[in-house]
């Protein structure tokens, strides 16, 4: 699994999260880990065995030549002659490159029970929620793979859209300007472009209105067997009056009450699947405006 630094999570959520850390900290975790590694290293060869310990690999650099010789045979790399001669650190090299090239032949063969459990493990390791996401690298690899996983993403994740303040201008007036809740258009693309079957198996999903004051609020849908759930929470920034936070809460009960009313009467009403719509989404804005704004 390849590394990340970046905050832009659309297209590395899959990706590991490795933050800048000291020299100082990236011993103590290693040493943590039981992961040996030698005492002068540089930062770049520590954040490089942080990595390898993050993907699970084992450090080789506490095992004997022979013990390091061993394990090439007996994963069958394939070396020349005198590839078995080579110096301790020839032999690391071999074994970490070798590592690289994870190898998955007889993947195939194991129980499909077995399969969609390597698959929720994998799924569970991502960073949640996620903001519009591209496609996960595992359901690009092959059509059996695709077929066995594009659902159970969709399924298995909490999904976060975000409704930001903007200025619009009505028709009837050049001068009469309102606010209206928008989203990006990546969370667009991602809302419309997402096949309507996938998009139905989200389960979890995380609505957050950007508004002046509160600070934000989050619808959090909850679709537990066709049943749909919603709650609507409001952080306020540090000071906040007393009697400002009491009115904006209770525009928050009414937000929170128009969305269950739209839940109970539509989507618990909808013939065929219940599961997420982006009009859905669209519905939910609306009654934010209407309470919020």
């Amino acid at each position: 699994m390849a590394a990340t630094t970046s905050h832009d999570r659309h297209d590395s959520y899959w990706k590991l999260n490795l933050p800048y850390l000291k020299i100082a900290e990236m011993h103590d975790i290693l040493k943590s880990r039981n992961y040996h590694v030698a005492k002068r290293w540089t930062s770049d060869l520590l954040r490089s065995a942080l990595l390898r310990s993050e993907q699970g690999h084992m450090s080789y650099h506490n095992c004997s030549s022979d013990e390091l010789r061993r394990l090439i045979q007996a994963r069958k790399i394939e070396t020349s002659l005198l590839g078995l001669k080579l110096s301790k650190s020839e032999l690391v090299d071999i074994l970490q490159s070798e590592d690289q090239r994870p190898k998955f032949h007889r993947f195939q063969e194991l129980p499909p029970e077995l399969r969609n459990r390597i698959y929720e493990y994998h799924f569970a390791s991502f960073h949640q929620p996620i903001c519009a996401p591209s496609q996960p690298p595992i359901t690009k690899v092959s059509s059996l793979l695709r077929r066995e996983t594009l659902q159970l993403f969709y399924h298995s994740c909490v999904f976060e859209v975000h409704l930001r303040l903007r200025m619009e201008n009505e028709r009837w007036s050049k001068f009469y300007r309102r606010l209206r809740l928008s989203l990006s258009d990546r969370e667009l693309l991602f809302l419309r472009c997402t096949e309507a079957r996938n998009l139905g198996c989200i389960r979890r999903l995380n609505i957050v209105a950007s508004t002046m004051f509160p600070e934000s609020t989050e619808v959090r849908l909850n679709s537990d067997q066709g049943e749909v759930a919603s709650v609507v929470t409001t952080s306020f920034p540090p000071g906040t009056g007393a009697t400002y936070q009491a009115r904006v809460l209770e525009h928050t009960k009414r937000a929170d009450a128009e969305i269950r009313r739209f839940l109970d009467e539509v989507v618990a009403n909808r013939q065929g699947s219940r599961g997420l719509q982006f009009d859905d989404v669209l519905m939910i804005r609306n009654a934010l405006e209407k309470t919020l704004l």
